[in-house]
């Protein structure tokens, strides 16, 4: 049986936790400020030593302070629950009092530790200080889902602080932008409307327009572009009212994307315009960067190859002023992202392959984790865009690896689709499968992501697989879905290429198909899919052009028709030669 002083001991020790030290368990006074002296603690340490209910450390983390631990987490367990309730949270303060004076610069090491004590405490202002603090200690170790799990915890306990409100928006801004990166936008929105709520309450202006842009991202990521615009409408409005240009800004930019996904380019370039305005009143580069995207981007679908050229000019130019600066690397290292894609649409693959590179290079300098992998699949696509398939697998191996160690799940979706894309190239058909279908669980989960906007991508290349393993049913019903998932996305793109992946099926299954009360033959869908690409005056396609052509060349070959395969195949080496692409064998 325990004396009263190995009692007393044992239970202090429990309300520091499974770990604990001897000069914290000394220090902690009772309700009546009894306190144990040093050789008393030493003693009772001892005894409970020899009654193997604790244990030493080796190391203990604070000079001069002995490190404990229960031998079994249960020992503990019933040790704190024989703590009188008085007296938990008053111990509870005292350590966590301790650990912030002992652990100095360190605190945000034991954050988490310091604010569990404080909320036991009853402190609750303090513990979400140290919640949030924790939060951000578990973002830099790469652990979002720790993070998000104390960013909850610091909204439940300033739940009842009105006078917070500044804090309560600051953590509601975190949480959102966390929940989004982890592919979490059902609850994601769900942050950005209160957090739109609490500052519509508070008559805070620019909070509400930062939520209202938080809400159309999460609306971009869905393809709902028609709610995108409108939360951006209204970001745009409050955001005029209290001259919030940078907010102003990054909503326009949002506006812009809104409006090509709605079609009308016409507007989206009046508002990249007004974008690329306000970016270089402001000097924000890397909003002027995405504004000249937009820029490029629109005048690519309106076929203004002129124009594109003097977009892109502007971005080289940008790049040569922001290497005279080293504190806007970062800056410089987007800008060279952003032009290596664009070079990918325009199919210049061997330029975009040099951006990208300088783009690798500075972020892996800076230590841009999300970044590196993000430039890692950009150059994968350049890579299975020119045709070297084991190139493309490496580097979207590469981004995904890195990826999933840092918890960027939504940078998982578009790596683990190009992923997939590569293993079609490879004509590692059953890979491309098990990947494809993983990013299409997780994005039609409706309680995480509703739907995504990358999805009719990913049935295009389901399809292609399933083609390449002669299933054809299955290939059929994902070529539908690609249709109808593009169509709903307006991803002109991939809805050419569902008609080329049709017109290949029926090429070999050899008879047509009734859609929408008409009947498409493989001829008709391959004419489709060229049509597709033609009439939306996109010069960033000819790729697209130059497969469909020559898949189209391949079934007239097969129907006899040898004339009509030879003119197609000709059209289609034209194009290839001009991007060095080549086409695989059959």
């Amino acid at each position: 049986r325990l004396s009263t002083l190995e009692r007393i001991t044992l239970q202090k020790a429990a309300v520091v936790g499974r770990e604990f030290w001897d000069r914290v368990v000394g220090q902690m006074q009772d309700d009546i400020g009894r306190t144990l002296d040093e050789g008393e603690t030493l003693i009772a340490l001892q005894a409970l030593e020899k009654r193997e209910m604790v244990f030493r450390r080796q190391t203990s983390g604070f000079a001069g302070a002995q490190a404990y631990i229960f031998k079994h987490a249960m020992l503990r367990d019933v040790a704190y629950e024989s703590v009188l309730l008085r007296q938990r949270p008053l111990y509870h303060k005292q350590a966590a009092d301790w650990l912030v004076t002992e652990s100095g610069d360190r605190v945000a090491e034991y954050a988490s530790a310091i604010a569990e004590h404080y909320e036991e405490a009853a402190e609750n202002i303090t513990a979400a200080q140290f919640y949030e603090m924790a939060a951000e200690q578990a973002q830099e170790r790469d652990n979002p889902e720790l993070a998000i799990d104390y960013y909850r915890k610091v909204l439940a306990l300033l739940s009842e602080y009105p006078d917070l409100v500044v804090e309560l928006l600051r953590v509601q801004e975190k949480l959102g932008d966390l929940l989004k990166l982890q592919a979490r936008l059902v609850e994601a929105s769900q942050i950005y409307m209160l957090m739109r709520h609490t500052a519509e309450l508070d008559g805070d202006l620019e909070a509400q327009a930062r939520a209202c842009n938080g809400l159309a991202e999460i609306s971009q990521q869905q393809a709902n572009y028609a709610s995108m615009l409108g939360h951006v409408v209204q970001s745009e409005q409050i955001a005029w009212l209290v001259n919030a240009e940078l907010e102003l800004a990054r909503g326009l930019l949002l506006k812009g994307a809104a409006h090509l996904g709605l079609g009308d380019v016409e507007s989206a370039q009046q508002t990249a315009v007004q974008a690329i305005g306000i970016s270089e009143r402001v000097g924000e580069a890397r909003f002027l960067t995405e504004s000249l995207s937009l820029l490029c981007v629109v005048q690519m679908q309106m076929g203004q190859a002129v124009a594109d050229a003097s977009c892109l000019q502007r971005l080289d130019a940008q790049a040569v002023d922001l290497r005279r600066h080293e504190h806007l690397r970062e800056a410089l290292a987007f800008n060279q992202i952003v032009l290596g894609g664009l070079y990918n649409e325009l199919g210049q693959y061997n330029r975009a392959a040099r951006y990208l590179l300088e783009a690798l290079r500075l972020y892996r300098e800076i230590g841009h984790q999300v970044a590196v992998a993000n430039t890692l699949n950009t150059l994968g696509e350049t890579a299975r865009l020119q045709g070297n398939a084991q190139a493309a697998l490496t580097l979207h191996r590469q981004a995904l690896q890195i990826a999933e160690a840092i918890g960027d799940r939504y940078g998982e979706l578009f790596y683990r689709t190009n992923l997939g894309g590569a293993y079609v190239q490879a004509r590692q058909f059953a890979e491309a499968v098990t990947e494809l279908r993983q990013v299409i669980a997780l994005s039609q989960d409706v309680a995480r992501v509703v739907t995504w906007m990358g999805l009719a991508e990913v049935y295009d290349f389901l399809a292609a697989a399933y083609l390449g393993l002669g299933e054809l049913a299955e290939a059929k019903t994902a070529v539908l879905q690609a249709q109808r998932q593009a169509q709903k996305s307006r991803d002109t793109r991939s809805l050419a290429i569902a008609w080329r992946i049709l017109g290949k099926i029926l090429s070999q299954v050899g008879e047509p198909i009734s859609l929408a009360e008409k009947t498409w033959t493989a001829s008709a869908c391959f004419a489709k899919s060229l049509r597709v690409l033609q009439e939306n005056g996109r010069a960033a396609m000819p790729r697209e052009q130059a497969y469909t052509l020559w898949d189209w060349a391949i079934h007239e070959q097969r129907q006899g028709l040898l004339e009509k395969s030879q003119q197609l195949q000709k059209r289609a080496l034209l194009i290839a030669k001009k991007l060095k692409i080549s086409f695989p064998q059959t």
